[in-house]
């Protein structure tokens, strides 16, 4: 069995492959497998946005419809990005592992990336099956 760092170093490196493109430009494109396609990410049917705080909705909101995954801090200035402070916001909701959970089966690409990070912090036991699920699914460089 693997050590968890390493399942956690591995994981890592693919999110990175997923965020950098130019990382894996050269990188031979990932093959749908019969077996690769069946891996779950928990469903829950009480998942519902109206369970989030307001000021968490709209932030879910934003980042299921945004089409950038952008650092903390943007600009000259350094100022706190939008996606980042939607993340937080997210995050800091007392349901925010349901909010990660609708974003990851909701979302664009960008917003997909953003649920794993969040799954990271809340819900650790979805992180892997997310990242294999999306590049399963052909998510690209």
């Amino acid at each position: 069995m693997t050590p968890p760092i390493a399942r956690r170093a591995t994981l890592v490196g693919l999110v990175l492959a997923v965020l950098l493109p130019g990382a894996c430009a050269s990188a031979p494109r990932r093959v749908r497998s019969a077996t690769s396609a069946r891996v779950p990410v928990r469903v829950q049917h009480d998942d519902s946005p109206d369970r989030l705080g307001s000021a968490a909705r709209e932030a879910l909101e934003f980042l299921t419809s945004t089409a950038v995954f952008e650092s903390r801090s943007v600009g000259l200035h350094v100022r706190v990005s939008r996606g980042a402070s939607a993340f937080g916001t997210v995050l800091a909701d007392a349901d925010a592992a349901m909010a990660f959970r609708l974003l990851f089966r909701r979302g664009t690409t960008a917003g997909r990336l953003y649920a794993i990070a969040g799954f990271f912090f809340v819900a650790p036991d979805q992180l892997e099956p997310a990242v294999r699920r999306m590049l399963a699914e052909g998510a690209q460089c």
